[in-house]
């Protein structure tokens, strides 16, 4: 993550986390972006766990909703 974002100038853009888990959700991921993107807003991510991501379609639309990224 920290290695994705150093390459990365996110200044003033909101940042959406999302994961997939085994057992720790999001884990410390919202607060690790907060502290490597000081500049950015961090917004509600989304975790899913690994072994129900080929099920996980409808969790993930609701989210892009939640978040404005894909229309009602």
């Amino acid at each position: 993550m920290s290695t994705f974002v150093e390459g990365l100038d996110l200044a003033g853009r909101t940042v959406l986390p999302f994961t997939t888990h085994a057992m720790s959700r999001r884990g410390n991921a919202p607060r690790d972006y907060a502290r490597l993107l000081p500049a950015s807003t961090i917004g509600d991510g989304l975790a899913v766990q690994g072994e129900t991501v080929a099920d996980a379609d409808g969790d993930v639309q609701r989210w892009l909703r939640t978040t404005g990224l894909l229309p009602d």
